[in-house]
């Protein structure tokens, strides 16, 4: 709204705030120096520049997402436990397989190579989807919700750099998962029980 459109509306003819642009190469302080001359009002007044606006409204930004970092940390726990008990599930089902197998020669890191192998891919699928499922949510918030909600919109950029980082930790830490996990549930003391419960 204009400022005219504005008195004329409110009849608010008060000033709270004023902004300045300066030229290339003007510096700041001097300006200000200059504007305080000119009467007692501007001496009152507190001077922010864009840069300091700016810095503060990032601060803002970064502390109303701190408690979403944590509900990243907490997600990413939830994550490697669902894993961890995911494959501890299927070795239980599995067991008298994996026994077999031991039977027929397997050796325990052939049998921790393969687990790895199968969440491995699982988790790669896993990333994929839920990569593809972000990206779409994203676009929905970014060109729908943002700009009918909060009037502001922003352009895309993909991190690919970052996604690559994030993806590949999250890999290793899942696998590792899986692996411990293994262990805990193929040792040969085991294996030897569940093929001495079908004998």
């Amino acid at each position: 709204m204009s400022a005219h459109d504005y008195e004329r509306l409110t009849g608010d003819r008060s000033r709270s705030s004023l902004s300045v642009w300066l030229v290339n190469g003007a510096d700041p302080a001097k300006v200000v120096a200059q504007l305080e001359t000119l009467g007692p009002e501007a001496t009152q007044l507190k001077w922010i520049s864009a840069s300091d606006i700016r810095q503060l409204s990032l601060k803002i930004f970064d502390r109303s997402f701190a408690m979403t970092y944590a509900l990243e940390a907490a997600a990413l726990f939830v994550a490697l436990f669902s894993v961890a008990a995911g494959v501890t599930g299927q070795l239980i089902l599995r067991r008298r397989e994996f026994g077999v197998l031991a039977h027929l020669g397997m050796s325990d890191s052939d049998r921790l190579r393969l687990v790895s192998l199968e969440v491995g891919l699982l988790l790669v699928l896993a990333i994929a989807w839920a990569s593809l499922l972000g990206g779409l949510i994203s676009q929905i918030l970014i060109h729908k919700v943002n700009p009918e909600s909060f009037h502001w919109t922003m352009n895309t950029h993909f991190a690919w750099g970052q996604w690559v980082l994030i993806s590949g930790l999250l890999l290793a830490i899942g696998v590792l998962a899986a692996r411990w996990a293994a262990r805990q549930g193929l040792d040969p003391k085991r294996l030897a029980e569940s093929l001495r419960a079908d004998w």
